[in-house]
């Protein structure tokens, strides 16, 4: 009977201190997703995650609640999994295509699209359970949107010791945050000032604090120089701005509090630079010399176009199976070399290219109809992580245009949390009404 007694209790300590570890990895997860590396091991580059370390500690937790039933993995969009198994399916038909035209398996198109896709699919179900209780899904909010302003904060103040002369790193820096990439850095803050404007986070009910975190995603959506990431943040300005969430007028400040601040700093600095050196001297006063970036060369279009074409030549051969998977690349590398090789840098091309018109077809309806169903879900019960969900997948549809964000880890994570919503609110009784406006 002692034994018995003791293992109760026991039992019913291990519950509040699992829950107090995975709100802390929930925090974590959020925090990590704005940090990837590139791996080289492997023979090709694979691009990872802070977060991937998380993952599957996280998705055992997951995995280990529905064994025990403590929690039922429910979605709101019913054709969601359907679609998911559907896509897997393709996807590893279109890997055994690429095969078949490579005449090798590839360890780019293995891990990246093969491996890749599984892995998203996990950050969904993680996602998923995070949202069942409303602290792990705070938290997980917190330390994504937290860590976006630490990095916005350091990456932006470097940029600007950079231009003013303190810092010699090169004259057409780009601020990449911790992401490796200026234009996945810009569309990630578009994205987290969209979460950061929609939420109650703690700063919002700060005036001169909300303020301040406003001008830092804005100061690092602009020196990241991407133009995808400033279209998405004039979306942003205009969706909170219909919403009712922020004032055309506070909108104004910070747009032109931005601009002014950046060209003053930048041309300023080359301006006073050339007084001393007549090698920096401005000989020429234009947009680029003041803005400090000529956003035209820096990727060039062309041969992203060029590469678009020879993409679409090569899936008239098959337009219904596509290319396969890998060919693209294994193409690049062969032309270009392994540094100058490129991907299709738009996720509905490289969909329709190397998977065909049925793994396009199947794609679209995956995104499609989670689209519809979120829409629906925040237009009735107008919950703020139906907007969530909804805002952040039109954001990314839209960025998928011109680049491939197909694999973003945060879209996915959130993408679970948005479609678990209803069943999550049934079952813990969380009370979620939209979100508080900001002061101004």
């Amino acid at each position: 009977m002692n034994n018995i007694s003791g293992e109760s209790s026991l039992s019913e300590e291990n519950p509040g201190r699992r829950k107090g570890v995975e709100e802390a990895l929930f925090l974590l997860l959020g925090a990590s997703l704005n940090i990837t590396f590139t791996f080289s091991g492997m023979g090709s580059p694979l691009r990872m995650g802070a977060s991937d370390f998380l993952l599957p500690v996280l998705a055992g937790c997951g995995l280990w609640a529905l064994l025990r039933q403590r929690w039922h993995f429910r979605l709101q969009a019913r054709t969601f999994v359907w679609a998911c198994i559907a896509c897997s399916v393709w996807i590893m038909v279109s890997l055994a295509v690429g095969r078949m035209h490579i005449g090798e398996w590839t360890s780019w198109a293995i891990c990246n699209r093969g491996v890749g896709w599984y892995v998203v699919l996990a950050y969904f179900f993680v996602g998923a359970y995070a949202v069942q209780k409303k602290k792990r899904y705070d938290l997980f909010i917190s330390g994504l949107i937290w860590t976006s302003l630490g990095v916005s904060l350091v990456s932006c103040s470097v940029y600007y010791m950079n231009n003013v002369g303190i810092l010699g790193i090169n004259t057409a820096y780009r601020n990449s945050g911790l992401l490796m990439n200026p234009n996945a850095f810009g569309i990630l803050t578009a994205v987290c000032f969209f979460v950061y404007s929609t939420s109650n986070h703690v700063l919002r009910g700060n005036r001169k604090f909300d303020f301040f975190a406003c001008l830092l995603f804005a100061f690092a959506g602009l020196t990241s120089f991407s133009r995808t990431g400033w279209v998405l943040f004039l979306l942003v300005f205009a969706g909170i701005f219909l919403l009712g969430i922020m004032s055309i007028r506070r909108i104004i400040h910070i747009v032109v509090f931005v601009l002014i601040f950046h060209i003053s700093v930048v041309f300023g600095s080359k301006l006073i630079g050339g007084m001393f050196d007549d090698e920096k001297r401005v000989s020429k006063y234009n947009a680029i010399s003041a803005f400090g970036y000529d956003i035209n060369n820096a990727i060039s279009a062309h041969n992203r176009f060029e590469l678009f074409q020879a993409s679409l030549r090569s899936w008239r051969d098959a337009p219904v199976m596509g290319t396969g998977i890998g060919v693209v690349y294994a193409k690049e590398v062969e032309l270009r070399g392994p540094q100058q090789g490129s991907t299709l840098h738009s996720t509905p091309l490289w969909l329709l290219v190397e998977t065909g018109l049925v793994g396009f077809a199947l794609f679209s309806w995956l995104y499609f109809a989670s689209l519809w169903r979120l829409w629906r879900n925040w237009r009735h019960g107008k919950e703020r992580r139906h907007l969530l969900g909804f805002g952040t997948l039109l954001l990314l549809g839209l960025a998928s245009l011109p680049t491939d964000v197909m694999f973003q880890r945060y879209l996915w994570t959130i993408w679970g949390i948005a479609l678990a919503v209803p069943c999550s609110t049934a079952c813990s009784g969380l009370d979620d009404p939209g979100g508080a406006k900001p002061p101004g």
